[in-house]
């Protein structure tokens, strides 16, 4: 719909003259053009009312494209990720199931109903959509840091230390994989390795308020020789 009147500038162009060239040699023409071109002012005016309406947001968008063809799996995984944000988890898992059921292989689905399913604390649950999600997209780095986040919650460090790692390899700019991986680091007692992986975070993003945080809980743990409950 955006794009469609570029293409058809020149065709316009041609429409518009012919149409001008022959109303010239006479007048008979001439009030059948202005006629003519005034009825389909307002039907393309009526038109465009209408379709302005399916752009209204992202869920009517897809909602209309659902009814001409009920197999759009892209649709399916947007309108439940709309879903998600807006709060309802239920109506969230139920699209992405769709669209799963259509197109086993929509890794994102997966992994965006993990985050559902956690936000649910359905944590099992969870942790299998974000294994699904690795297992069809083995270059998936931020499910890779979803499993990681789960497992240092569980305090299984060393799964979580090989999960955020992993990530890191794939995506060497996951700033919330370094911090992460810093946090688990700064739990298993090695406090000068967890500061390199938050000068890592920061040096991709100076603002990054939970590697700033963690840094300076590191800083202060070296400092003081205490601890402090980090965030990855």
């Amino acid at each position: 719909d955006r794009y469609a009147y570029v293409p058809l500038i020149g065709i316009f162009v041609m429409i518009a003259w012919s149409a001008e060239q022959i109303s010239s040699k006479a007048a008979y023409f001439k009030k059948i053009f202005i006629f003519a071109a005034v009825l389909i002012i307002i039907l393309l005016t009526v038109a465009a009312h209408h379709q302005i309406k399916l752009w209204t947001n992202t869920v009517t968008l897809f909602e209309n494209a659902l009814k001409k063809d009920p197999h759009n799996y892209f649709a399916y995984h947007k309108i439940g990720r709309e879903a998600a944000k807006n709060g309802d988890n239920k109506k969230a898992l139920d699209y992405y199931d769709m669209a799963l059921k259509i197109r086993p292989t929509l890794y994102p689905a997966y992994y965006y109903k993990g985050h559902v399913l956690m936000k649910m604390g359905k944590r099992d649950e969870a942790y299998k959509n974000f294994e699904k999600a690795i297992q069809v997209n083995k270059s998936f780095a931020q499910a890779y840091h979803a499993l990681g986040f789960l497992c240092f919650e569980d305090n299984n460090l060393d799964k979580a230390f090989a999960y955020l790692t992993k990530a890191i390899a794939i995506k060497p700019d996951h700033i919330e994989s370094y911090n992460g991986l810093g946090a688990v680091l700064l739990k298993k007692g090695r406090v000068p390795e967890a500061i390199v992986q938050f000068q890592k975070a920061l040096k991709i993003d100076p603002h990054d308020k939970n590697a700033q945080r963690n840094m300076r809980i590191a800083l202060e743990i070296i400092k003081k020789n205490g601890g402090g409950q980090t965030t990855p």
